[in-house]
């Protein structure tokens, strides 16, 4: 089973990697429930394993939860998808901002979504009422994770999405902040998601950590110092 679902997975986006370095299993559970902790460490090897600037990394990962917090298993299905399609070796800081907003310069919008949502908040704060025009964008799936970020900035948007030009028009206007539009809460019973989807994810995040071998092994217990000259 494991390898039928291997098959199904983001390896792809992974090509100079070795699979075998990876951990394996023969027994995958029917549903799991993934706690924000276990979602936001895999979310967050996977981009560093696709060579994500360490800066960008906390922002990233935290759109990605934001999005899935609203969007459920959905959600984790387009960020697969997202990592998937994306071009090897594509750099992260594609995009640009223009005069009517920002071009995501080919990025999928749930990847780029925080870079994009900062910049809306920054055309925001100076004028609400002037339309935020995304273009450029690889795939406009993710503007969930738009309206919860602004909704606890105390913004509410409606995003009119245009799939086959890769664009987004956002209208915006002022409402209440909402404290509780923040992943911390949002996520605070986890996601359920099926086993396989689980590990799809789990698996190829691994590629972030060292490589087991026989030296990563000595480190992962009591230190030798301590063995040898403790008393």
């Amino acid at each position: 089973m494991a390898l039928e679902v291997q098959q199904r997975s983001v390896l792809s986006a992974f090509a100079h990697d070795d699979p075998d370095t990876l951990p394996n299993t023969d027994h995958i559970p029917a549903r799991i429930r993934m706690s924000r902790r276990e979602l936001s460490l895999i979310v967050e090897r996977l981009i560093m394993a696709l060579d994500c600037p360490q800066g960008m990394w906390p922002g990233v990962r935290d759109f990605v939860l934001e999005t899935i917090a609203v969007t459920g298993a959905a959600g984790v299905d387009e960020f697969e998808r997202a990592i998937a399609a994306r071009e090897p070796g594509r750099s992260w800081l594609s995009a640009r901002l223009t005069p009517d907003g920002i071009d995501a310069g080919g990025e999928s919008l749930l990847l780029s979504g925080d870079v994009i949502v900062n910049a809306l908040l920054a055309s925001a704060a100076d004028d609400p009422a002037k339309p935020f025009v995304v273009t450029g964008l690889a795939s406009v799936i993710g503007h969930a994770g738009l309206e919860v970020r602004a909704r606890y900035h105390g913004y509410a948007l409606t995003s009119q999405a245009d799939h086959d030009a890769g664009t987004l028009r956002v209208l915006i206007e002022r409402c209440d902040a909402d404290r509780d539009a923040d992943v911390v809460q949002l996520l605070r019973d986890g996601v359920e998601v099926s086993g396989e989807q689980w590990w799809r994810i789990y698996q190829p995040s691994n590629f972030a950590l060292s490589v087991e071998s026989e030296l990563s092994r000595t480190h992962t217990g009591v230190s030798e110092t301590l063995l040898h000259y403790s008393v």
